[in-house]
Protein backbone atom coordinates (compact mmCIF):
# COMPACT_ATOMS: atom_id res chain seq x y z
CA UNK A 1 0.00 0.00 0.00
CA UNK A 2 1.41 3.37 -1.04
CA UNK A 3 1.26 5.94 1.75
CA UNK A 4 1.52 9.72 1.52
CA UNK A 5 4.40 11.77 2.88
CA UNK A 6 3.96 13.24 6.35
CA UNK A 7 5.31 16.74 7.10
CA UNK A 8 6.36 17.85 10.58
CA UNK A 9 6.77 21.63 10.65
CA UNK A 10 5.84 22.59 14.20
CA UNK A 11 9.08 21.63 15.89
CA UNK A 12 10.14 23.38 19.08
CA UNK A 13 13.79 24.47 19.12
CA UNK A 14 15.77 24.22 22.33
CA UNK A 15 19.52 24.69 21.96
CA UNK A 16 21.80 23.14 24.57
CA UNK A 17 24.20 26.04 24.74
CA UNK A 18 26.67 24.32 27.08
CA UNK A 19 26.97 21.27 24.84
CA UNK A 20 27.22 23.37 21.69
CA UNK A 21 29.82 25.62 23.26
CA UNK A 22 31.99 22.60 24.01
CA UNK A 23 31.47 21.33 20.47
CA UNK A 24 32.83 24.57 18.99
CA UNK A 25 35.55 24.67 21.68
CA UNK A 26 34.70 27.94 23.37
CA UNK A 27 35.98 28.10 26.93
CA UNK A 28 33.71 29.44 29.66
CA UNK A 29 36.40 31.86 30.84
CA UNK A 30 36.58 33.58 27.44
CA UNK A 31 33.79 36.08 28.24
CA UNK A 32 34.02 37.97 24.97
CA UNK A 33 33.55 34.84 22.87
CA UNK A 34 30.88 33.50 25.22
CA UNK A 35 28.79 36.66 24.85
CA UNK A 36 29.21 36.67 21.08
CA UNK A 37 28.28 32.98 21.01
CA UNK A 38 25.15 33.56 23.13
CA UNK A 39 24.10 36.47 20.94
CA UNK A 40 24.46 34.40 17.76
CA UNK A 41 22.55 31.45 19.24
CA UNK A 42 19.72 33.71 20.39
CA UNK A 43 19.58 35.39 16.99
CA UNK A 44 19.51 32.02 15.20
CA UNK A 45 16.88 30.58 17.56
CA UNK A 46 14.58 33.48 16.76
CA UNK A 47 14.50 32.76 13.02
CA UNK A 48 15.17 29.02 12.64
CA UNK A 49 12.16 26.99 11.47
CA UNK A 50 13.14 23.24 11.37
CA UNK A 51 11.06 20.79 9.35
CA UNK A 52 11.02 17.03 8.74
CA UNK A 53 9.34 14.98 6.01
CA UNK A 54 8.96 11.16 6.06
CA UNK A 55 7.12 8.45 4.17
CA UNK A 56 6.52 4.77 5.10
CA UNK A 57 7.63 2.35 2.34
CA UNK A 58 6.92 -1.39 2.13
CA UNK A 59 9.81 -3.74 1.29
CA UNK A 60 8.45 -5.80 -1.61
CA UNK A 61 11.51 -7.76 -2.74
CA UNK A 62 14.77 -8.78 -1.11
CA UNK A 63 17.75 -10.74 -2.35
CA UNK A 64 21.48 -10.88 -1.63
CA UNK A 65 22.19 -7.91 -3.92
CA UNK A 66 18.85 -6.26 -4.62
CA UNK A 67 16.06 -4.53 -2.64
CA UNK A 68 12.79 -3.19 -4.08
CA UNK A 69 10.55 -0.75 -2.20
CA UNK A 70 6.91 -0.10 -3.18
CA UNK A 71 7.51 -2.00 -6.43
CA UNK A 72 9.20 1.11 -7.82
CA UNK A 73 12.39 1.99 -5.96
CA UNK A 74 15.22 -0.43 -6.73
CA UNK A 75 18.48 -0.48 -4.74
CA UNK A 76 21.39 -2.66 -5.87
CA UNK A 77 23.40 -2.93 -2.68
CA UNK A 78 24.53 -6.04 -0.78
CA UNK A 79 25.00 -4.02 2.45
CA UNK A 80 21.47 -2.61 2.23
CA UNK A 81 20.02 -6.06 1.49
CA UNK A 82 21.73 -7.48 4.59
CA UNK A 83 20.48 -4.58 6.76
CA UNK A 84 16.88 -5.09 5.57
CA UNK A 85 16.91 -8.90 5.73
CA UNK A 86 14.35 -9.04 8.55
CA UNK A 87 12.58 -5.73 7.82
CA UNK A 88 9.23 -5.41 6.01
CA UNK A 89 8.75 -1.61 6.18
CA UNK A 90 11.15 1.34 6.16
CA UNK A 91 10.68 5.05 6.78
CA UNK A 92 12.42 7.34 4.31
CA UNK A 93 12.91 10.83 5.75
CA UNK A 94 14.64 14.15 5.32
CA UNK A 95 15.18 16.78 8.04
CA UNK A 96 16.26 20.41 7.70
CA UNK A 97 16.76 23.47 9.81
CA UNK A 98 14.80 25.34 7.15
CA UNK A 99 15.88 28.01 4.71
CA UNK A 100 15.00 30.86 7.06
CA UNK A 101 18.27 30.66 9.02
CA UNK A 102 20.36 30.50 5.87
CA UNK A 103 18.48 33.40 4.29
CA UNK A 104 18.89 35.55 7.40
CA UNK A 105 22.65 35.12 7.21
CA UNK A 106 22.95 36.14 3.57
CA UNK A 107 20.18 38.69 3.11
CA UNK A 108 21.31 41.33 0.64
CA UNK A 109 20.78 45.03 1.12
CA UNK A 110 18.14 44.80 -1.59
CA UNK A 111 16.47 42.05 0.42
CA UNK A 112 16.40 44.33 3.44
CA UNK A 113 14.81 47.07 1.38
CA UNK A 114 12.18 44.79 -0.14
CA UNK A 115 11.18 43.44 3.28
CA UNK A 116 11.22 46.63 5.35
CA UNK A 117 7.89 48.04 6.41
CA UNK A 118 7.55 51.79 7.11
CA UNK A 119 6.07 52.23 10.56
CA UNK A 120 2.84 54.01 11.19
CA UNK A 121 3.19 57.80 11.48
CA UNK A 122 6.80 57.58 10.25
CA UNK A 123 8.41 59.18 7.25
CA UNK A 124 9.05 56.40 4.71
CA UNK A 125 12.34 58.03 3.66
CA UNK A 126 13.68 57.64 7.20
CA UNK A 127 12.92 53.92 7.36
CA UNK A 128 14.35 53.47 3.87
CA UNK A 129 17.63 55.18 4.74
CA UNK A 130 17.81 53.26 8.04
CA UNK A 131 17.71 49.96 6.12
CA UNK A 132 20.31 51.21 3.62
CA UNK A 133 22.65 52.35 6.40
CA UNK A 134 22.32 49.20 8.49
CA UNK A 135 22.58 46.99 5.40
CA UNK A 136 25.99 48.50 4.65
CA UNK A 137 27.12 48.36 8.28
CA UNK A 138 26.25 44.65 8.54
CA UNK A 139 28.67 43.90 5.71
CA UNK A 140 31.43 46.28 6.76
CA UNK A 141 32.35 45.12 10.27
CA UNK A 142 35.37 47.42 10.58
CA UNK A 143 33.33 50.45 9.59
CA UNK A 144 30.57 49.40 12.00
CA UNK A 145 33.08 49.05 14.84
CA UNK A 146 34.46 52.50 14.01
CA UNK A 147 31.00 54.11 14.02
CA UNK A 148 30.22 52.34 17.30
CA UNK A 149 33.40 53.67 18.94
CA UNK A 150 32.81 57.17 17.54
CA UNK A 151 29.38 57.31 19.17
CA UNK A 152 29.99 55.33 22.38
CA UNK A 153 33.71 55.92 23.00
CA UNK A 154 34.08 52.15 23.52
CA UNK A 155 36.55 49.78 21.86
CA UNK A 156 34.91 46.51 20.81
CA UNK A 157 35.84 43.21 19.19
CA UNK A 158 32.31 42.41 17.98
CA UNK A 159 29.34 44.64 17.16
CA UNK A 160 25.86 43.47 16.18
CA UNK A 161 23.26 45.78 14.64
CA UNK A 162 19.58 45.49 13.75
CA UNK A 163 16.62 47.72 12.94
CA UNK A 164 12.99 48.15 13.95
CA UNK A 165 13.49 46.51 17.34
CA UNK A 166 10.51 46.58 19.67
CA UNK A 167 10.61 47.13 23.44
CA UNK A 168 7.91 47.59 26.05
CA UNK A 169 7.89 51.26 26.98
CA UNK A 170 8.72 52.23 30.54
CA UNK A 171 5.67 54.48 30.32
CA UNK A 172 2.56 52.32 30.44
CA UNK A 173 0.47 54.66 28.28
CA UNK A 174 3.06 54.59 25.46
CA UNK A 175 2.83 50.87 24.72
CA UNK A 176 5.89 50.02 22.62
CA UNK A 177 9.12 51.89 21.92
CA UNK A 178 10.97 51.25 18.66
CA UNK A 179 14.42 52.84 18.36
CA UNK A 180 15.46 53.09 14.71
CA UNK A 181 18.75 51.24 15.19
CA UNK A 182 20.02 49.06 18.06
CA UNK A 183 23.69 48.12 18.34
CA UNK A 184 25.29 45.74 20.83
CA UNK A 185 29.07 45.72 21.18
CA UNK A 186 31.34 43.38 23.14
CA UNK A 187 34.82 44.38 24.28
CA UNK A 188 37.89 42.17 24.73
CA UNK A 189 37.14 41.68 28.44
CA UNK A 190 33.58 40.53 27.84
CA UNK A 191 31.94 43.85 28.56
CA UNK A 192 28.60 44.52 26.86
CA UNK A 193 27.75 47.96 25.50
CA UNK A 194 24.35 49.08 24.21
CA UNK A 195 23.58 51.83 21.71
CA UNK A 196 20.16 53.16 20.68
CA UNK A 197 20.32 55.35 17.58
CA UNK A 198 17.34 57.53 16.68
CA UNK A 199 17.46 58.99 13.17
CA UNK A 200 15.57 62.02 11.87
CA UNK A 201 15.59 63.30 8.31
CA UNK A 202 12.60 65.58 7.78
CA UNK A 203 10.66 64.71 10.93
CA UNK A 204 11.14 65.93 14.48
CA UNK A 205 11.41 64.23 17.85
CA UNK A 206 8.25 62.42 18.93
CA UNK A 207 6.45 63.02 22.22
CA UNK A 208 9.14 62.63 24.91
CA UNK A 209 10.86 60.18 22.57
CA UNK A 210 14.44 60.68 23.70
CA UNK A 211 13.64 60.71 27.46
CA UNK A 212 11.64 57.48 26.96
CA UNK A 213 14.55 55.78 25.19
CA UNK A 214 16.92 57.02 27.87
CA UNK A 215 14.68 55.56 30.61
CA UNK A 216 14.44 52.30 28.66
CA UNK A 217 18.22 52.02 28.41
CA UNK A 218 18.51 52.51 32.17
CA UNK A 219 16.52 49.32 32.72
CA UNK A 220 18.86 47.23 30.57
CA UNK A 221 21.81 45.28 31.92
CA UNK A 222 25.02 46.46 30.24
CA UNK A 223 28.43 47.86 31.08
CA UNK A 224 27.63 51.06 29.19
CA UNK A 225 24.59 52.58 27.53
CA UNK A 226 24.52 55.24 24.82
CA UNK A 227 21.65 57.11 23.21
CA UNK A 228 22.53 58.76 19.88
CA UNK A 229 20.27 61.30 18.17
CA UNK A 230 21.28 61.95 14.56
CA UNK A 231 19.41 64.45 12.38
CA UNK A 232 19.62 65.75 8.84
CA UNK A 233 18.67 69.30 9.80
CA UNK A 234 20.00 71.54 12.54
CA UNK A 235 18.02 70.81 15.68
CA UNK A 236 18.11 72.46 19.07
CA UNK A 237 20.47 70.87 21.56
CA UNK A 238 18.50 68.28 23.51
CA UNK A 239 18.70 68.37 27.28
CA UNK A 240 19.33 64.70 28.09
CA UNK A 241 21.38 64.41 31.25
CA UNK A 242 21.59 60.99 32.85
CA UNK A 243 24.56 59.59 34.80
CA UNK A 244 23.80 56.08 33.51
CA UNK A 245 23.30 56.91 29.83
CA UNK A 246 25.71 58.70 27.51
CA UNK A 247 23.85 61.06 25.16
CA UNK A 248 25.31 62.04 21.80
CA UNK A 249 23.73 64.47 19.32
CA UNK A 250 25.07 64.55 15.77
CA UNK A 251 24.11 65.49 12.20
CA UNK A 252 24.08 62.99 9.35
CA UNK A 253 26.57 65.37 7.75
CA UNK A 254 28.93 64.43 10.63
CA UNK A 255 28.44 60.74 9.85
CA UNK A 256 29.14 61.47 6.18
CA UNK A 257 32.43 63.22 7.04
CA UNK A 258 33.44 60.37 9.36
CA UNK A 259 32.80 57.76 6.67
CA UNK A 260 34.56 59.90 4.04
CA UNK A 261 37.61 60.29 6.28
CA UNK A 262 37.67 56.58 7.11
CA UNK A 263 37.65 55.78 3.38
CA UNK A 264 40.66 58.05 2.88
CA UNK A 265 42.63 56.67 5.82
CA UNK A 266 42.12 52.95 5.25
CA UNK A 267 43.31 50.71 2.46
CA UNK A 268 40.07 48.77 2.83
CA UNK A 269 38.04 51.10 0.64
CA UNK A 270 34.76 49.45 -0.21
CA UNK A 271 32.23 49.92 -2.97
CA UNK A 272 29.34 49.62 -0.50
CA UNK A 273 30.56 52.47 1.69
CA UNK A 274 31.23 54.61 -1.37
CA UNK A 275 27.71 53.94 -2.64
CA UNK A 276 26.36 54.95 0.78
CA UNK A 277 28.33 58.19 0.57
CA UNK A 278 26.99 58.81 -2.94
CA UNK A 279 23.44 58.23 -1.72
CA UNK A 280 23.95 60.67 1.18
CA UNK A 281 25.23 63.29 -1.27
CA UNK A 282 22.24 62.82 -3.56
CA UNK A 283 19.80 63.21 -0.66
CA UNK A 284 21.51 66.34 0.76
CA UNK A 285 22.74 64.56 3.87
CA UNK A 286 26.40 65.25 3.24
CA UNK A 287 26.65 69.00 3.85
CA UNK A 288 26.50 71.23 6.89
CA UNK A 289 24.06 73.45 4.99
CA UNK A 290 20.99 71.53 3.87
CA UNK A 291 18.43 72.96 1.43
CA UNK A 292 16.41 74.42 4.28
CA UNK A 293 19.33 75.67 6.35
CA UNK A 294 21.87 78.27 5.48
CA UNK A 295 23.24 79.64 8.72
CA UNK A 296 23.03 78.19 12.21
CA UNK A 297 23.26 80.37 15.31
CA UNK A 298 23.07 84.14 15.29
CA UNK A 299 25.56 85.06 12.55
CA UNK A 300 23.08 87.34 10.82
CA UNK A 301 25.70 89.81 9.59
CA UNK A 302 27.70 87.07 7.88
CA UNK A 303 24.54 85.61 6.35
CA UNK A 304 23.37 88.96 5.07
CA UNK A 305 26.77 89.78 3.58
CA UNK A 306 27.13 86.36 1.98
CA UNK A 307 23.79 86.45 0.24
CA UNK A 308 23.97 90.07 -0.78
CA UNK A 309 27.06 88.98 -2.68
CA UNK A 310 24.97 86.25 -4.30
CA UNK A 311 22.33 88.82 -5.31
CA UNK A 312 24.93 91.29 -6.57
CA UNK A 313 26.40 88.58 -8.75
CA UNK A 314 22.97 87.65 -10.17
CA UNK A 315 22.26 91.35 -10.75
CA UNK A 316 25.49 91.69 -12.71
CA UNK A 317 25.39 88.36 -14.59
CA UNK A 318 21.80 88.83 -15.71
CA UNK A 319 22.55 92.27 -17.19
CA UNK A 320 19.95 93.92 -14.98
CA UNK A 321 22.41 96.31 -13.35
CA UNK A 322 23.54 97.57 -16.78
CA UNK A 323 19.93 98.14 -17.81
CA UNK A 324 19.25 100.04 -14.59
CA UNK A 325 22.30 102.27 -15.06
CA UNK A 326 21.07 103.28 -18.49
CA UNK A 327 17.42 103.81 -17.72
CA UNK A 328 17.03 104.39 -13.98
CA UNK A 329 17.90 107.11 -11.55
CA UNK A 330 19.15 106.42 -8.02
CA UNK A 331 20.83 103.56 -6.21
CA UNK A 332 20.01 99.96 -5.47
CA UNK A 333 18.63 99.46 -1.98
CA UNK A 334 19.04 96.46 0.31
CA UNK A 335 16.36 95.44 2.79
CA UNK A 336 17.06 94.73 6.47
CA UNK A 337 16.93 91.10 7.49
CA UNK A 338 13.96 91.71 9.78
CA UNK A 339 11.77 92.14 6.69
CA UNK A 340 11.82 88.37 6.22
CA UNK A 341 14.15 88.29 3.26
CA UNK A 342 17.52 89.33 1.98
CA UNK A 343 16.71 91.33 -1.13
CA UNK A 344 17.70 94.13 -3.47
CA UNK A 345 15.38 96.80 -4.86
CA UNK A 346 16.33 98.70 -8.00
CA UNK A 347 15.81 102.42 -8.56
CA UNK A 348 12.75 103.32 -10.67
CA UNK A 349 13.08 102.94 -14.42
CA UNK A 350 12.38 106.45 -15.82
CA UNK A 351 9.64 105.87 -18.37
CA UNK A 352 7.77 102.99 -16.77
CA UNK A 353 8.33 103.95 -13.11
CA UNK A 354 8.85 100.25 -12.49
CA UNK A 355 11.17 98.93 -9.85
CA UNK A 356 12.67 95.46 -9.59
CA UNK A 357 12.97 93.58 -6.32
CA UNK A 358 14.58 90.16 -5.97
CA UNK A 359 16.04 88.06 -3.19
CA UNK A 360 15.77 85.05 -0.91
CA UNK A 361 13.11 84.50 1.75
CA UNK A 362 14.39 83.98 5.28
CA UNK A 363 12.98 83.49 8.74
CA UNK A 364 14.42 83.22 12.23
CA UNK A 365 13.63 80.33 14.54
CA UNK A 366 12.96 80.53 18.28
CA UNK A 367 16.46 79.23 18.82
CA UNK A 368 17.88 82.26 16.99
CA UNK A 369 18.76 80.33 13.83
CA UNK A 370 18.55 81.93 10.41
CA UNK A 371 16.94 79.53 7.94
CA UNK A 372 15.32 79.63 4.54
CA UNK A 373 11.56 80.01 4.43
CA UNK A 374 10.27 76.77 2.95
CA UNK A 375 7.14 75.38 1.39
CA UNK A 376 5.34 72.45 2.99
CA UNK A 377 7.45 70.19 0.80
CA UNK A 378 10.65 71.61 2.26
CA UNK A 379 11.67 73.60 -0.81
CA UNK A 380 13.32 77.01 -0.28
CA UNK A 381 12.15 80.03 -2.25
CA UNK A 382 13.82 82.63 -4.43
CA UNK A 383 11.66 85.52 -5.62
CA UNK A 384 11.66 88.39 -8.10
CA UNK A 385 9.05 91.01 -8.95
CA UNK A 386 8.23 94.19 -10.84
CA UNK A 387 6.14 96.79 -9.02
CA UNK A 388 4.95 100.39 -9.27
CA UNK A 389 4.16 102.81 -6.50
CA UNK A 390 0.82 103.52 -8.17
CA UNK A 391 -1.19 102.74 -11.29
CA UNK A 392 -0.03 99.13 -11.56
CA UNK A 393 -3.37 97.90 -12.88
CA UNK A 394 -3.53 100.49 -15.68
CA UNK A 395 0.09 99.85 -16.62
CA UNK A 396 -0.49 96.11 -16.68
CA UNK A 397 -3.44 96.59 -19.05
CA UNK A 398 -1.39 98.87 -21.30
CA UNK A 399 1.51 96.40 -21.45
CA UNK A 400 -0.69 93.32 -21.60
CA UNK A 401 1.30 91.55 -24.34
CA UNK A 402 4.57 91.94 -22.47
CA UNK A 403 2.98 90.81 -19.21
CA UNK A 404 1.42 87.81 -20.96
CA UNK A 405 4.85 86.86 -22.23
CA UNK A 406 6.27 86.81 -18.72
CA UNK A 407 3.27 84.90 -17.38
CA UNK A 408 3.89 82.24 -20.01
CA UNK A 409 7.30 81.76 -18.41
CA UNK A 410 5.83 81.17 -14.95
CA UNK A 411 5.33 84.71 -13.62
CA UNK A 412 2.14 85.76 -11.79
CA UNK A 413 0.08 88.93 -12.31
CA UNK A 414 -0.23 91.35 -9.40
CA UNK A 415 -0.08 88.48 -6.91
CA UNK A 416 -0.09 90.62 -3.77
CA UNK A 417 0.76 93.98 -2.20
CA UNK A 418 4.17 95.02 -0.96
CA UNK A 419 3.92 97.96 1.44
CA UNK A 420 2.30 100.83 -0.55
CA UNK A 421 3.21 99.43 -3.92
CA UNK A 422 1.56 96.90 -6.19
CA UNK A 423 3.29 94.14 -8.06
CA UNK A 424 2.81 94.09 -11.79
CA UNK A 425 4.29 90.61 -12.01
CA UNK A 426 5.94 88.41 -9.46
CA UNK A 427 7.63 85.05 -9.53
CA UNK A 428 8.61 82.64 -6.77
CA UNK A 429 11.07 79.91 -7.64
CA UNK A 430 10.92 76.67 -5.65
CA UNK A 431 14.35 75.06 -5.56
CA UNK A 432 13.49 71.39 -5.80
CA UNK A 433 17.11 70.33 -6.26
CA UNK A 434 19.97 72.15 -4.64
CA UNK A 435 23.70 71.72 -5.09
CA UNK A 436 24.77 72.26 -1.48
CA UNK A 437 28.44 71.76 -2.31
CA UNK A 438 28.47 74.99 -4.36
CA UNK A 439 25.54 76.76 -2.77
CA UNK A 440 26.50 80.36 -3.60
CA UNK A 441 27.17 79.55 -7.26
CA UNK A 442 23.96 77.57 -7.46
CA UNK A 443 21.74 80.28 -5.98
CA UNK A 444 23.37 82.97 -8.11
CA UNK A 445 22.83 80.98 -11.31
CA UNK A 446 19.19 80.29 -10.43
CA UNK A 447 18.48 83.95 -9.69
CA UNK A 448 20.37 85.05 -12.83
CA UNK A 449 18.10 82.84 -14.93
CA UNK A 450 15.00 84.45 -13.39
CA UNK A 451 16.24 88.00 -13.82
CA UNK A 452 17.10 87.47 -17.48
CA UNK A 453 13.35 87.13 -18.11
CA UNK A 454 12.97 90.74 -16.95
CA UNK A 455 16.00 92.05 -18.79
CA UNK A 456 14.72 90.53 -22.04
CA UNK A 457 11.17 91.80 -21.49
CA UNK A 458 9.86 94.88 -23.34
CA UNK A 459 8.64 96.15 -19.96
CA UNK A 460 12.10 97.40 -19.01
CA UNK A 461 13.08 98.68 -22.46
Amino acid sequence: MIMDEILLDNINVEVDKDALMKEVRIKEGDQSRVRSFNHLVDEASAVVRPKALYRPLDVDEKSNERTVLEESYVFNSHALAVSLADVHRVFAFVATCGIELDESMKTSIFGRLSSYRPREAKFAEEDFFTEVFVGVMERESQVLAGIFKWLTDRETVDVFVHTQGSFSSVLKDKGTDRPDIVMVGFDADGGEHLLFLESKLDSTEGDQQLPRYCALLRTMSADSRTLAYITKRVDEQKDIADPNVRFVQRRWADVYRYLKLSQRKTLLKTTLVQELLNFMEQTNMSAEITPGELIAGTQFANARLRFWHVLERANRDSGLSDAAKARAAGKWMSTPISDGDISYTSPAFRESHLQVVFGIHFKTTEAGTLVLTETDDGMPILFAALYRSSGAAAFEEEKKAAVDELCAKGWDRMSRLRKDSQYVVRREVLLEKIDVRNLSDFLASQMTSVLKDLVDSPLLK
